[in-house]
């Protein structure tokens, strides 16, 4: 008789950890889509206050939240004036020319993400792939330059270009041209 009760205590153990192993558990959380394949800012030329056309007293810019792109303490000024006639700037082969405006005494780094260097080039400062932007302290600081795609070689002519932008913040990876792509 003991064996028996031994065999039904064991049995009703069994069925019990067989429901509890079935038991529904949540999935895991789905990352965050990454901004970039490291976890600190890629050493890049750092092009500083003394380097911008803030310095050289140029009048100041005209800033529209609906044509710029803007992300944390950087401003791109006019990316979405291209984006109304794509085809010409494809037909002429014409690089993208768009200051960059940071935040007084801010310092954000610009990175073309890895996949799309082939045929998207950085036009500020020394580098094509990535730069830093070292702000004045005590004023926006305007840098001129801004992108130079090769339609040919990107997909759907860069109308999807990225941008990774290290600044005040966790890495955040942005569209270029939100309508286009």
């Amino acid at each position: 008789m003991r064996g028996a009760a031994v065999i039904a205590v064991l049995a009703v153990g069994l069925v019990a950890s067989v429901f509890i192993a079935r038991e529904e558990k949540p999935p895991p959380p789905v990352p965050e889509r990454v901004a970039s394949e490291r976890a600190t800012p890629p050493r890049a030329p750092v092009v500083t206050c003394d380097d911008s056309v803030t310095v050289a007293g140029h009048d100041p810019f005209a800033l529209d939240d609906d044509l710029d792109k803007v992300v944390g303490p950087l401003r791109i000024i006019g990316l979405g004036l291209y984006e109304a006639d794509w085809a010409s700037l494809v037909e002429e082969d014409q690089w993208l020319k768009a200051a960059a405006i940071v935040d007084a005494g801010a310092r954000v780094t610009l990175e073309i993400p890895r996949g799309q260097r082939r045929w998207n080039d950085l036009e500020y400062g020394a580098s094509r792939d990535a730069v830093t932007l070292q702000a004045c302290d005590d004023v926006e600081t305007v840098w001129v330059g801004g992108f130079t795609i090769d339609y040919a070689r990107a997909p759907k002519q860069g109308r999807c270009a990225e941008l990774i932008v290290w600044g005040d913040g966790p890495a955040r990876r942005v569209r270029l041209f939100d309508e286009l792509c």
